[in-house]
C-alpha cells in the first residue's frame, strides 16, 4: 500500500489539475472570478452597462462607481424635461425623473423651465436670468408710449412692453406729430392741407369726411339746403349752404321758420303739418265732443286745419259728459235736467210721460200655452222684423213658432213654422236664431226643451224657413244636457266666439250637478255645431260654484270690454240663500272655468232679491263703444217690498268681485210684487244710436192683478231711481196679462227705428192664459 500511495498522486499531476484552475483563462483563478467561465468578466475588467456585474465588485451598471461608459444624467423631480444641475448621476438608461440636461432653474415647479413663457409677475420663468421687462422674451404685459404733446397718443413705432404702465404714459400709439396736440389718430380731418388724423390722407382724399365740409344745395335760394344733395368740399361756393334743412327745396316759402298754414304742407320744415303742428299761424276752432251727441263744449277748443275725431264745429252743449242733454234734444218733464240746453228746467218738455195703453197685440191661439213666455227677434232679410215666441205650456208638451213680418198686419200669433214639443218637455222655454250655427251655409234656428230626455235638449233647425220643421225629430243638431233633469237650454243666447266672427251659442243648465247639485253650468259651442252630449261637443265650460245656486238661469252675450269678441254673463239667482249673483267672463272663453274666477262677480244685496234671474246685455248705453250690463233682481225690496230693481252698468263690468251696490244707475219697483227687472232690454227709438232702457215688471197691477208692465228709462240715468219716475210706462190693453214676461227690440215697419215686441204669457186675450205678443211701435220722437 505504501508503494501505490506515491503512484497515485504522480496520476493525479499527471491529468493536468490544479488545486484552483482558471478556466476561462483570464488569469483569475475560478475562487477570483465571479463568472469563471467568461474571460471579459474578472477583477480586473472594466465595468460597463449591459447588466452585468463586469469587474466582480457585487455593483451592476450605474450602481458602480467605476462604470466606464455610462451617461450623465440629472435629477427631473418637476418632470418637465429639464434636470436640476445640483444632482448630477450617471445611467445607463433614462427613465423616469432623470434628464439629458442641467437647465432647469427650478426643479420643485414643472411650470419653471427654458421652455416656458415668460410673463408679468412670474419671475424667471423660462430661466435665461431675467424676468418681467427685463426679459426681451416677455409675451404679455402692455405696450406703452411717451405721450409729448398730451393728446392721448404716442408716436408710431415708439411703445415699449412693460408689466406695469408708468402713470405718464399712454396706450395708443401712431400719432404722426407728437409735438402737435391738433395731430394724432383721434382727431377730425378739417381743411387745411395737412393730415389731422394722421391716416396719411389730407382733405378731400380722406375718406373719413371733412368736419364742417359738407354743403347742400340751395336750388330755391331760402337758405335752406336740400339734404337730398350734399357737396363736399373745402370752400363755399354760389347756391350751396352750410345746412341740410330744407324739406322742399323747390319752394321759397317752405324752410325752417316759415309760417306754417292751412295747406296740407309742413311749411316750416318741422315735420308736422297744418293742424298737428302747434306753431298754425292760421286754422278753425273745433270743440270737444266728449259725449258724442254732436254738440261740443267750449270748456275744451282746439285751434287747427280739419276737424279731429272726437270734436265738432260748434260750442253749443251745456253737459258735455251727457249724450241725452243737448241743443237738439226734447226737455223731458220733472227730470230736473236741462235736456235741451236752452237755459230752462222742464218748462218746454215733450214726449212720452206717465202711462200708455199698447193696443197692438198678437192674441195666443191656444189656452194655457203661455205664448210669449220667451222671444227672439230676428230679420229674414226683408228689413220687417220677424220673432220667435216660445208657448212652453202648449198642450202640456210646448211650441216654438216662428212669425214672419209685417207683424202689424197680423191679429194672432198664428206661425209661418210653428214645433211641437213631446208632452212634459216644456218645449220653448227658451229660443234663439243665428246666422249659421251648424256651418251649413244657411241661418239656424234654435229651440230649447229643458225637461225633454233625461237631463233636457236643445234643437237646431237649419234654413226652418225653406225646410218648415214640425217637431224636434226634423232637427238637424240634438245637443244633451249633462245630468239628469238639469234642465238644459233653460236659457239661450247667440254670440260670436272670437275676432273672426264666429257664430257661437250659449246654453244655460241651471240645475247641472257640477260642482255640486244644482250649482249649474253653461256651455259655449262654437260653429260648426254637431250632435252630441254638451260637455262633448262645447269649447268652454263655466260651472256654477256651489250647491243649489243654479248657474245658467239666465245668459247674455256681448263685447264688454271692447276687444271685439263677445263675453259672456251668467245669471245665478240663488248664490248666497238667494242674494243672487251675474258673473261676467272675458271671452274668448276658457275651455273650463269656476264662474267665481271669471273677470267680474257682480252679488245681490239681501236674501231674496233673486239678481241675475235675467241679465241682458243689449249695446252701448253710454256712447263709449262698448257694451254694457243689465242685471235685475226681481225678489228685490230696496223701493218696495218685492218691487224689484234693474242695474245698470256702463262702468268697468269686468271689475272682481262688487256688489251691485256699485253699479251706475239702480231702478227700483214702486210697487209692491211688481217684479220689476223680471226681462230686460234697450231700444234706439230716434235712429241717434241712443239707447233706451226697458225694465219688465210682469206682476205690476194696473187696472187688474198682475197686468205687467214695461218701464221705459233713459239711458242718461245715474244713480239711484224710482221707476214710478220713468219717462214712460207701457201697460196691456187687458187685465192679468203679465206683460214683460219677455222683451226683444225690433223694427216693425222698416224706418230704421227701434220698436218693441213683449211677452205677456198669462194674456186671455186667445183663451186663459193663452198669452200674447204686444207691439210698440216708435214713431221716432223718443220715449
Amino acid at each position: 500500500m505504501r508503494q501505490l500511495l506515491p503512484l497515485l498522486l504522480l496520476s493525479l499531476f499527471a491529468c493536468g489539475g490544479s488545486a484552483d484552475p482558471d478556466a476561462d483563462g483570464d488569469g483569475f483563478p475560478a475562487s477570483e472570478d465571479c463568472d469563471d467561465r467568461d474571460e471579459r468578466v474578472n477583477p480586473g475588467a472594466v465595468e460597463r452597462c449591459g447588466g452585468g456585474d463586469e469587474d466582480c465588485d457585487g455593483l451592476v451598471d450605474a450602481e458602480d462607481d467605476d462604470l466606464a461608459d455610462g451617461r450623465p444624467a440629472w435629477l427631473d423631480t418637476d418632470e418637465d424635461g429639464y434636470g436640476d444641475a445640483q444632482a448630477p448621476t450617471t445611467v445607463c438608461t433614462f427613465g423616469d425623473g432623470l434628464a439629458s440636461n442641467a437647465d432647469d432653474c427650478d426643479d420643485t415647479n414643472a411650470d419653471i423651465n427654458p421652455a416656458a413663457v415668460e410673463t408679468c409677475g412670474g419671475g424667471d420663468q423660462d430661466c435665461d436670468g431675467l424676468f418681467d421687462t427685463d426679459d426681451p422674451s416677455l409675451v404679455d404685459g402692455v405696450v406703452v408710449y411717451d405721450d409729448a404733446d398730451g393728446d392721448g397718443f404716442g408716436p408710431a413705432g415708439g411703445g415699449t412692453l412693460v408689466c406695469d404702465a408708468p402713470s405718464d404714459s399712454v396706450l395708443t400709439g401712431g400719432d404722426c406729430d407728437d409735438a402737435d396736440p391738433a395731430r394724432s389718430p383721434g382727431a377730425l380731418e378739417v381743411c387745411n392741407d395737412i393730415d389731422d388724423d394722421c391716416d396719411g390722407l389730407i382733405d378731400l382724399d380722406d375718406p373719413d369726411g371733412i368736419t364742417g365740409a359738407t354743403w347742400y344745395r340751395d336750388g330755391d335760394g331760402d337758405g335752406a339746403g336740400d339734404p337730398a344733395f350734399p357737396v363736399v368740399t373745402c370752400g363755399p361756393f354760389d347756391g350751396l349752404v352750410l345746412n341740410g334743412d330744407d324739406c322742399n327745396d323747390a319752394r321759397a316759402d317752405v324752410a325752417p321758420g316759415a309760417d306754417e298754414i292751412c295747406d296740407r304742407r309742413d311749411n316750416d320744415c318741422n315735420g308736422l303739418v297744418d293742424g298737428d303742428d302747434p306753431g298754425l299761424d292760421d286754422g278753425l276752432p273745433f270743440y270737444a265732443d266728449e259725449d258724442g251727441d254732436g254738440y261740443g263744449s267750449a270748456d275744451d277748443i282746439v285751434v287747427t286745419c280739419e276737424r279731429p275725431p272726437g270734436y265738432v264745429d260748434n260750442d253749443l252743449d251745456c253737459a258735455d259728459d251727457q249724450r241725452l242733454v243737448n241743443p237738439g234734444r226734447d226737455e223731458i218733464c220733472d227730470d230736473g235736467i236741462d235736456n235741451d240746453c236752452d237755459g230752462a228746467v222742464g218748462s218746454d218738455c215733450l214726449g212720452l210721460t206717465g202711462r200708455e195703453v199698447i193696443d197692438d197685440l198678437l192674441a195666443g191661439t191656444d189656452g194655457g200655452s203661455q205664448s210669449g213666455a220667451s222671444l227672439f227677434a230676428f230679420d229674414d232679410g226683408d228689413g220687417l222684423g220677424d220673432i220667435a215666441v216660445g208657448s212652453p205650456a202648449y198642450e202640456g208638451a210646448g211650441r216654438a213658432s216662428l212669425l214672419l213680418g209685417p207683424l202689424l198686419d197680423r191679429a194672432d200669433l198664428t206661425p209661418e213654422v210653428a214645433v211641437d214639443g213631446e208632452e212634459g218637455t216644456a218645449l220653448g222655454v227658451a229660443t234663439a236664431w243665428s246666422a249659421d250655427l251648424d256651418g251649413d251655409g244657411a241661418p239656424d234656428w234654435i229651440v230649447s226643451a229643458p225637461e225633454a230626455g233625461e237631463a233636457g235638449q236643445v234643437y237646431l233647425f237649419s234654413d226652418p224657413l225653406s225646410s218648415s220643421p214640425t217637431s224636434p225629430a226634423d232637427a238637424t243638431v240634438v245637443l244633451d244636457g249633462p245630468d239628469p233633469e238639469s234642465l238644459a237650454g233653460f236659457s239661450l243666447a247667440t254670440l260670436t266666439v272670437d275676432a273672426e266672427g264666429t257664430p257661437g251659442l250659449l246654453v244655460g243648465v241651471p240645475l247641472a250637478e257640477a260642482p255640486s247639485v244644482n250649482g249649474g253650468e253653461a256651455y259655449v259651442l262654437a260653429s260648426p255645431v254637431t250632435s252630441g252630449a254638451l260637455a262633448d261637443v262645447a269649447i268652454g265650460v263655466l260651472r256654477g260654484v256651489n250647491l243649489d245656486h243654479e248657474a245658467g238661469t239666465s245668459v247674455a252675450a256681448g263685447d264688454l270690454d271692447g276687444d271685439g269678441v263677445d263675453d259672456v254673463v251668467i245669471g245665478a239667482p240663488y248664490v248666497a240663500l238667494g242674494k243672487g249673483t251675474a258673473y261676467v267672463v272675458a271671452g274668448p272663453v276658457p275651455a273650463d272655468l269656476p264662474l267665481n274666477a271669471g273677470e267680474g262677480v257682480w252679488s245681490g244685496l239681501v236674501v231674496g232679491d233673486a239678481a241675475g234671474t235675467s241679465v241682458a246685455v243689449p249695446g252701448d248705453v253710454d256712447g263709449d263703444g262698448r257694451h254694457d250690463l243689465l242685471v235685475g233682481a226681481p225678489g228685490s225690496s230696496r223701493g218696495a217690498d218685492g218691487g224689484g230693481t234693474a242695474y245698470v252698468i256702463v262702468g268697468d263690468v269686468m271689475a272682481g268681485i262688487t256688489n251691485l251696490n256699485g253699479a251706475d244707475a239702480i231702478l227700483d219697483g214702486a210697487q209692491a210684487g211688481e217684479a220689476a227687472g223680471s226681462s230686460l232690454g234697450a231700444v234706439d227709438t230716434t235712429g241717434d244710436g241712443i239707447l233706451t232702457l226697458l225694465v219688465g215688471a210682469p206682476e205690476r197691477d194696473d187696472v187688474g192683478d198682475g197686468d205687467g208692465a214695461v218701464y221705459v228709462v233713459s239711458s242718461s240715468v245715474r244713480g239711484v231711481m224710482t221707476l214710478d219716475a220713468a219717462d214712460g210706462t207701457l201697460v196691456p190693453g187687458s187685465s192679468t196679462s203679465s206683460l214683460g214676461s219677455a222683451i226683444s227690440p225690433l223694427d216693425l215697419d222698416g224706418d230704421g227705428l227701434g220698436d218693441i215686441a213683449i211677452g205677456a204669457s198669462r194674456d186671455d186675450s186667445g183663451g186663459f192664459n193663452s198669452g200674447a205678443v204686444y207691439l210698440w211701435r216708435s214713431l221716432g220722437g223718443g220715449l
